[in-house]
C-alpha cells in the first residue's frame, strides 16, 4: 500500500475514529478534495481494525507499518 496525501488526509490516522472533528479540512471551504464517502462506516471499520493492530504493537496508526516491514510506504 502506498499512502497518498499525508496518510489519506487523516483517514489512515486516528483523526476520524471518533467522528469528523469540527476543524477537519473536509469542513472547510475548498476542503472537498477529501470526499465524505471516504469516511463510510465500512472504511472506518477497516481503519479501526488497523488501529487495533497498531495499538497491540505499541504504535500509533500513523506510525505503522514501520520501516523494515513488508509494506511499501511513503
Amino acid at each position: 500500500m502506498i499512502a497518498f496525501t499525508s496518510l489519506a488526509q487523516g483517514l489512515l490516522t486516528d483523526k476520524y475514529l471518533a467522528g469528523i472533528p469540527a476543524n477537519a479540512r473536509i469542513n472547510r471551504p475548498g476542503g472537498d478534495s477529501f470526499e465524505r464517502e471516504m469516511l463510510s462506516e465500512q472504511n472506518l471499520a477497516r481503519v479501526r481494525a488497523l488501529n487495533g493492530i497498531a495499538l497491540r504493537r505499541g504504535q500509533t496508526l500513523a506510525r505503522w507499518p514501520t520501516p523494515g516491514s513488508s509494506a511499501t510506504h511513503a
